[in-house]
């Protein structure tokens, strides 16, 4: 196990190719958002229909840790919260 330092993770933040998105869930989708121009734009939404089964989200890890602005760790908190909301977790 590696302990990470504040230094480590001034790095990771330096390093993010998130570029500012985040991730909501609601009663039927995971969505990431980024701010442009001032305004909320839904860049991807998934389905909870589409992460049912612990292959499926493995899945969608792993496609949106493939994506130019998304960043596994930030997508892997909100798919997990969001499937604990939907009792699929």
């Amino acid at each position: 196990m590696k302990l990470i330092t504040e230094d480590d993770m001034m790095e990771r933040i330096k390093n993010d190719t998130s570029n500012g998105v985040w991730w909501e869930y609601n009663k039927k989708y995971l969505s990431a958002y980024k701010k442009v121009k001032d305004k909320k734009r839904e860049l991807y939404w998934i389905s909870k229909d589409r992460c049912q089964t612990k292959d499926e989200q493995i899945d969608w890890v792993n496609q949106i840790a493939g994506k130019n602005w998304g960043d596994r760790y930030k997508f892997t908190k909100a798919l997990k919260k969001a499937c604990q909301n939907w009792g699929t977790w």
